[in-house]
């Protein structure tokens, strides 16, 4: 018997909405093993998917969607969720061509690839492979194409979850028409930004500034780099906050001043000009 995706429940539970979801090689001597003798009630199948290749990154990504509104069972696969909801969720990552339109143009451009494939990355490598490309990143009025910012940014948030290229950059080119009063307009988007501030949020500033210092002079790119992501992330940080407060607190360490304030209540690209200050009379512009 094949294998694939599964969701069972146990018939003890019905009607709970409590489901497990995970894969398998064999789904008859895997629900066999799933009635175990320590088992209360009896585990059925609610439904199956059958798929032969890329089962475990599959399922991480199942895990991933589900977990962003439905609890799970702490260390488990049972998730507290609707079926069609998991059901729903699955077809969405197994047929990602089914979902928005993929945006060709920079799914096929090569500049990616790198980025794409390297296993550790990181914003410090991304912000190297900008300065060698020579991406531009000034922010404000008349705002230079942001775009190769965003896909980058995207590949980083999704390194782990992605199946293979086709799934890349289907949600991008909105940032420059999202606020924080329509970001529920746009849940696909927002939750790569989700996805992006908490792969960010624990970013050591102090490693990121040293390594990168050598292109401080004469634009502050490094800094700008920052900026870039600070930007994309705004709609979602006047909401929540947390990297005005994972690196907000960092600044204000680097400084030695807990008495630094906000302008707009939250951190914002402009408020790395203090950073700026900071580093222009450093030796070799590092910390």
């Amino acid at each position: 018997m094949p294998g694939g995706i599964y969701i069972a429940y146990n018939t003890r539970d019905k009607g709970k909405d409590l489901f497990k979801v995970g894969i398998t090689k064999n789904f008859k001597n895997r629900l066999e093993s799933l009635n175990t003798s320590g088992v209360v009630g009896n585990i059925k199948y609610l439904e199956t998917f059958s798929l032969d290749n890329g089962l475990e990154i599959i399922e991480k990504k199942i895990h991933h969607e589900i977990s962003r509104k439905y609890p799970r069972e702490k260390g488990k696969e049972w998730f507290h969720c609707p079926s069609e909801i998991i059901i729903e969720t699955i077809k969405k990552v197994i047929n990602p061509s089914n979902n928005l339109k993929i945006d060709m143009e920079h799914l096929n451009n090569e500049i990616f690839q790198f980025l794409i494939n390297d296993p550790n990355l990181d914003l410090v490598k991304i912000s190297l492979f900008a300065n060698q490309h020579n991406w531009p990143c000034h922010i404000g009025s008349g705002l230079t194409p942001y775009h190769n910012w965003e896909r980058a940014f995207y590949i980083l948030a999704n390194k782990e979850l992605e199946i293979n290229n086709r799934n890349l950059f289907k949600y991008l080119r909105l940032r420059g028409s999202l606020y924080e009063n329509n970001l529920k307009e746009f849940p696909d988007y927002c939750n790569f930004l989700q996805d992006l501030q908490n792969k960010i949020r624990k970013t050591n500033l102090r490693r990121y500034i040293n390594e990168t210092s050598f292109y401080f002079q004469p634009n502050r790119n490094n800094l700008k780099h920052l900026g870039m992501a600070i930007w994309l992330l705004e709609p979602l940080e006047k909401i929540n906050k947390v990297l005005t407060i994972e690196w907000g607190s960092q600044i204000k360490q680097i400084l030695n001043n807990n008495n630094i304030v906000w302008r707009e209540g939250y951190l914002r690209y402009s408020d790395l000009e203090i950073m700026e200050k900071f580093l222009e009379v450093r030796r070799d512009n590092r910390i």
